[in-house]
């Protein structure tokens, strides 16, 4: 048995709206949260599902349902784990739906699932280090290193020689016991016979020191030192502030013959700058760049390769969410050029343009 107990961990509460998948939004999450380790519960409504059930004749897990129905999620168990530098999420759940009037349940490893609601929780062990490696006995990914991030040789050690997790017994020096007198030694009594034999008693020997006469010695108490006031210094008169120094500046005296030439001459180039030109000064020299648009749901989207496409989600800046024949699509908008064609009963319709990287 190979085990570890994590001391720090920390919940991520969240749901899932509607046409989302199930395990690649929960990997997006765990990958800007930082998760690699934790566990996985959750409830909820489910469409699309995929569960896949163990062959051990085979060494593989086999496709057991696949179906377009709503489903209702009875429960969601699994652990959050990495294999290599990939997030790992290792879930098994319980589905029911109805089918020709009868209840039906299934259960078997979940390999993706389109969300309609579904509530989950995620308990993350922020000091737990959980590898997995592929198993060629069994075909299945199993954990490889399970151990707490930063636990010394010491540590696994003593986990494997205390299997309760008791803390480990520290060695201390034996005290005396406070009934043994501390002015007292013992010696074990030597009897000596008659034929010059030595023979040792069990009877203890105790030999009293002589107390010694506390001296009480006074304190010498010395006088303090009487302070003496230094007269104070007269203080300095302040300095006036300086006027600030103002400079004039002379006035040019400017005839009437330098006006009208001045005029004259600054007339002549305008009309030699504009002359054949005037178009070209009518151009404005900055030109306002329209914004980008605003992506929201239910907003049409033509895309070269799915065509004319609904918005069913969309993540700020980084991707959205199409519903195509197929399924629901991921498009990111970094590789994307978005424009705008037209407003529809309240939603727009956009034009997708896939721009080379």
């Amino acid at each position: 048995m190979n085990y570890t107990s994590s001391r720090s961990a920390r919940r991520i509460i969240g749901r899932l709206s509607k046409g989302e998948a199930l395990i690649s939004s929960l990997q997006r999450l765990c990958k800007r949260e930082r998760v690699r380790a934790g566990a996985l519960r959750g409830i909820g409504l489910l469409r699309n599902v995929e569960i896949q059930t163990y062959s051990s004749d085979k060494r593989c897990y086999e496709t057991s349902l696949s179906g377009e129905t709503t489903f209702e999620l009875l429960s969601l168990e699994g652990n959050i784990s990495t294999l290599g530098e990939l997030v790992f999420i290792n879930s098994y759940v319980q589905v029911g739906t109805h089918n020709l009037g009868q209840w039906q349940t299934f259960g078997g490893l979940l390999v993706e699932a389109e969300a309609i609601s579904v509530e989950f929780i995620v308990d993350v062990y922020e000091d737990v280090t959980l590898e997995r490696r592929l198993d060629e006995r069994t075909g299945l990914a199993i954990w490889n290193k399970i151990e707490r991030a930063g636990q010394s040789p010491l540590d696994n050690a003593l986990s494997a020689s205390n299997p309760s997790n008791e803390p480990a017994a520290e060695l201390t020096s034996a005290s005396p016991s406070p009934a043994t007198p501390a002015t007292a030694s013992v010696d074990r009594a030597q009897v000596f016979s008659s034929d010059g034999t030595v023979t040792n008693t069990s009877a203890p020997k105790v030999v009293r020191r002589p107390t010694r006469p506390t001296r009480v010695t006074t304190p010498k108490v010395e006088p303090e030192p009487k302070a003496t006031a230094k007269p104070a210094k007269p203080a300095k008169p302040a300095k006036p502030p300086e006027p600030p120094v103002v400079v004039k500046k002379k006035a040019s005296k400017a005839s009437w013959s330098d006006a009208v030439r001045a005029s004259k001459s600054s007339t002549d180039d305008a009309g030699k700058s504009t002359r054949g030109s005037s178009v070209r000064a009518r151009r404005p020299v900055v030109t306002d760049w329209p914004d980008n648009p605003e992506l929201q749901i239910g907003d049409k989207l033509d895309h070269p390769h799915f065509g004319l496409c609904r918005i069913v989600f969309v993540e700020e800046d980084e991707y959205v969410k199409i519903r195509t024949k197929r399924g629901a699509v991921d498009i990111k908008l970094e590789v994307c050029e978005i424009t705008l064609i037209r407003e529809n009963d309240g939603h727009n319709e956009f034009k997708c343009k896939i721009v080379p990287t």
